[in-house]
């Protein structure tokens, strides 16, 4: 089926382009990204116990705010790393926490 003529086809990089997501793009993306732009936006996060809301609040929450950012200001967002150092909440199931070996 074919869309209507009023529905623009897009290409993959104006898509991943769009989305400003690190994850979406190949090396040639991202290379064209970084002639014009060279910061990065990287979300610390940690995976720990929050009551009864998600374990990865602590990533949720900066994902959604980098991503309203990069639709302001075309900076790229890289994947979140969603482990911390959350010794103190070991007890709850779920919480992931590194250490030092």
């Amino acid at each position: 089926m074919k869309p209507p003529e009023w529905v623009q086809a897009r290409s993959e990089e104006e898509d991943a382009l769009e989305t400003r997501q690190l994850s979406t793009m190949n090396w040639m993306q991202v290379e064209s990204y970084l002639r014009s732009d060279d910061r990065l936006m990287l979300i610390l996060g940690a995976c720990e116990q929050h009551g009864y809301l998600s374990l990865l609040t602590d990533v949720q929450i900066p994902e959604t705010i980098a991503q309203a950012a990069s639709e302001r200001t075309g900076v790229l967002v890289a994947p979140s790393v969603p482990f911390g150092y959350s010794p103190f909440f070991a007890a709850y199931p779920g919480t992931i926490s590194l250490r030092i070996a």
